[in-house]
């Protein structure tokens, strides 16, 4: 009999034989059939932070100087998870590194290859923007009010002509 089209899953199959002296025996085989690519999903700390889809992954703009890449696979056999070409740890499906932050923009390939093959590939794209410098700013005084401008004015007005006058007459009595 053939088996060929069965869907993705577990499955046992039992035989059960019997030899020429009338003996028989039960022998079983289990597999899993998986055809599927492994699911990779972020964990929620970083769709919490504005994490969004995009076509080949995900995107995120942040201004820390460092990021835990954390998110869980799914997949029916054992999977190995890679960021960036290396091995990350996976623990009950769940997976996380730590990652540095340069200015700009940061991309990260997640691999996921799963225990016949199968394998599936996002990326991760992190804006890092540093805040700028404020600038610094000088306070400028208010205008002083019209009345103590114009009696500046009147003040300085007086001065000056009290030493003109000053002047004239101590030219004019000829002294020097």
């Amino acid at each position: 009999k053939s088996y060929a089209g069965l869907s993705d899953g577990s499955y046992t199959f039992k035989v059960y034989a019997v030899d020429a002296g009338g003996t028989g025996g039960t022998a079983s085989y289990s597999f899993t059939v998986d055809t599927s690519s492994p699911l990779i999903n972020l964990s929620t700390s970083l769709m919490g932070m504005g994490a969004t889809s995009t076509a080949g992954g995900w995107q995120l703009t942040t201004s820390g100087s460092t990021l835990n890449l954390s998110g869980n696979v799914v997949d029916l056999s054992g999977v190995t998870v890679y960021v960036n070409g290396q091995s990350v740890p996976v623990v009950g499906g769940s997976f996380s590194k730590g990652l540095t932050l340069a200015s700009g923009t940061n991309n990260f390939t997640i691999r996921v290859v799963d225990g016949v093959g199968n394998s599936t590939t996002k990326t991760l794209a992190v804006t890092r923007r540093v805040p700028s410098a404020p600038t610094p700013t000088v306070p400028i005084p208010p205008a002083p009010p019209l009345w103590l401008v114009l009696a500046a004015a009147f003040l300085s007005a007086a001065v000056l002509t009290g030493a003109i006058w000053r002047y004239f007459l101590h030219t004019l009595s000829g002294q020097s």
